[in-house]
């Protein structure tokens, strides 16, 4: 069993007395040591019974061949998992399959490939069935609520979320965007504690908030920059990609200032090891408690 270390644990909120917690993780496992010793973390994971784990992408090196016997691999491990699992495709599996050093496959059926063995409604992820909703066409595309606290799920990937095959980039980023407006109006309705986004792609906030924001990414954060200004409730964008594990507030209004109820958090990636806990709270301007758990082996140590 390996060792989680606590990274942080911002105020002092009171956990309800049906505390309940989700985790995150992502770009992993990219390396032979990360999938030898991945099991153990999931297991220690699945020890504190989440209702659920996220994994926002990534499931491989960018250098690794698009197998279907990898995407077996990845598959059988995630099932190890004894509660349920959510999985957003990254970029490493299948836009970038076109490389090479990847096969030289055809991202699209790479991606067809992906959908087929992780997002078979008749075959869920982890021990247990997540009770969600799937955008047609875009089974990745998921929404689900729980006490309170409505979760999504926006396939939006790394590397310029494939805005080099325009047709295919504009079909895909237009219902993304069509599937969370939805999820924020479906909050805003509910008078929801919390909206909660995943997606792997990191869309460059600093380069959004200096008006230079990349054009794959520049409706997205429109949208996510009206949904957070709009909303009474928390907005908790989670994302993937960068591999550089974070909580800021990062997005901003038209005219600079902060939107104080945005709250950004990114999962550890390669070389990193770790997880990152969502605890559910009672204080409704802090619904959920978040703390980063950094990860290895204890033979490591």
């Amino acid at each position: 069993m390996g060792r989680a270390l606590f990274l942080a644990v911002v105020t002092c909120w009171t956990l309800t007395a049906n505390a309940w917690h989700f985790d995150l993780i992502g770009d992993t496992p990219y390396s032979d040591f990360e999938r030898t010793h991945l099991p153990s973390m999931l297991a220690e994971i699945s020890a504190d019974d989440p209702a659920f784990v996220v994994h926002v992408g990534d499931i491989k090196a960018g250098s690794a061949r698009c197998d279907t016997s990898l995407f077996e691999d990845r598959r059988s491990l995630f099932d190890t998992l004894n509660r349920p699992l959510i999985y957003l495709p990254g970029d490493n599996d299948w836009t970038d399959c076109r490389r090479k050093n990847n096969g030289a496959y055809d991202p699209m059926e790479r991606l067809e490939v992906l959908r087929h063995i992780f997002f078979d409604a008749s075959r869920p992820l982890g021990g247990q069935t997540l009770n969600a909703e799937s955008q047609q066409g875009f089974p990745e595309n998921r929404r689900w609520q729980k006490d309170g606290i409505v979760f999504v799920t926006v396939h939006l990937v790394g590397s310029y979320d494939n805005y080099d095959s325009p047709r295919e980039h504009r079909k895909r980023s237009n219902a993304g965007r069509t599937w969370l407006n939805a999820a924020a109006t479906l909050a805003n309705d509910r008078q929801a504690r919390a909206l909660v986004i995943f997606a792997h792609g990191d869309p460059h906030f600093k380069a959004y908030a200096a008006g230079k924001a990349n054009k794959a990414y520049l409706p997205f954060l429109n949208l996510l920059r009206a949904i957070a200004g709009q909303a009474s409730h928390q907005v908790i964008f989670v994302h993937g990609d960068s591999h550089n594990q974070m909580i800021d507030q990062p997005l901003l209004r038209a005219d600079g200032t902060p939107i104080d109820n945005f709250t950004r958090v990114q999962s550890f990636g390669y070389p990193f090891m770790g997880w990152v806990r969502f605890s559910v709270t009672d204080d409704p301007a802090h619904p959920l408690q978040i703390e980063p758990r950094v990860w290895a082996p204890d033979d490591d140590f």
